[in-house]
């Protein structure tokens, strides 16, 4: 609703959202009434604003949008149940998939695989270790993130962890490290991409390009270096992304891009919620997949997952897949994320909206 409906109005722009927005969710113009009175403000003041309100132009034009966001709504969860009563028990591990059939099965599908066969002869699963990367790549200034224990959302801002040193200093960190989520070279800083660093790629086999829109570019490619006990909470990725694991075995997370509990707790694209407890909140599975080297694992945009290292641990990260992978609009966690000012004497309690199905079917 535009600011020139209600310039004229006394009533508080807290009053006035609070009103709209309890309106929308189905309240009669008698309990907003009753409700502000309540609260020591002039009865007949407030019944001849509230009344404006709701039946200004920007309010109909509101609530059109609302029907056609909780129809949308409606949509979304149907595919949610059929994706709980119909999706797979396990992610599958295959050997053998032709780069067709993983177009065709799995990405125009959405479903995550691991691959066993793709990535499994490369020569950096045996060359590199803690001293041939010293050698090759040590001079090399890494931007790693030190210091996250100390935070309590240490998947938000990285950029207040930013450390830069060499990258022979880095693995020597980590070699020493122990357990532990305080140090992390993560696919953000782009480490592929500094002088020198792209070497590497030079121990990546060829045998991967079938899978991807052209060859393995360090541009396309992120690089994830870290002791065990570093964890990426519970997040989606807007573009997919096929995750080949180096070193080390990694634990992956995953839940549908439909989970409503994860949804409705996402911030950006992080989702502050216990993985169990979202799969809980809506009937939905956990896949619980462990990433060994040589294994690649495609995950399509959209799944949530957490990622926690077993043990030290080096992935590459390749998003240049083929056909339409990579959407820069999703961004659900940054929905509706308007802080509106709500006023303590909240008439209408939010679940009486008529479309909510105890929560089980409220799908975004």
């Amino acid at each position: 609703m535009g600011n020139d409906d209600n310039a004229d109005l006394g009533l508080s722009p807290e009053w006035q959202d609070w009103v709209i927005d309890n309106a929308l969710d189905g309240a009669t113009v008698q309990e907003l009434v009753d409700a502000i009175v309540e609260e020591g403000v002039d009865a007949g003041l407030v019944e001849r604003e509230v009344l404006q309100l709701v039946t200004s132009a920007g309010f109909r034009a509101a609530q059109q949008w609302r029907r056609r966001a909780l129809r949308h709504k409606k949509v979304n969860a149907l595919r949610v149940a059929y994706h709980r009563g119909h999706g797979p028990d396990v992610i599958e591990r295959r050997a053998g998939v032709s780069p067709d059939d993983i177009r065709a099965l799995y990405m125009r599908a959405a479903q995550p695989v691991v691959l066993t066969d793709v990535v499994d002869r490369w020569p950096a699963l045996t060359k590199w270790t803690d001293g041939f990367l010293k050698t090759t790549v040590g001079h090399v200034e890494v931007t790693a993130c030190t210091g996250r224990n100390a935070a309590d959302d240490p998947n938000h801002d990285i950029e207040r962890f930013y450390t830069k040193m060499p990258f022979a200093d880095f693995v020597d960190q980590v070699a020493g490290a122990g357990v532990t989520n305080d140090l992390y070279l993560v696919g953000n800083t782009r480490f592929l991409e500094a002088d020198g660093a792209d070497v590497l790629l030079d121990d990546v086999d060829d045998d991967v390009q079938a899978y991807l829109d052209g060859p393995v570019v360090k541009e396309r490619c992120s690089f994830w270096f870290g002791p065990a006990g570093t964890v990426t909470a519970l997040h989606h990725d807007p573009t997919s992304v096929l995750y080949a694991q180096v070193r080390g075995q990694k634990r992956f997370r995953l839940l549908s891009p439909g989970n409503v509990p994860a949804l409705m707790a996402a911030d950006g694209t992080y989702a502050d919620i216990d993985v169990d407890d979202a799969a809980r909140g809506m009937d939905d599975r956990v896949y619980d997949v462990t990433l060994s080297p040589g294994e690649l694992l495609l995950l399509p945009a959209g799944w949530w997952h957490e990622v926690t290292a077993l043990s030290p641990s080096i992935s590459l990260g390749l998003t240049n897949l083929p056909g339409p992978t990579s959407f820069a609009w999703y961004h659900p966690g940054k929905v509706g994320n308007e802080v509106v000012a709500r006023s303590p004497a909240a008439a209408v309690d939010d679940n009486n909206d008529d479309d909510n199905d105890n929560g089980t079917n409220d799908a975004t």
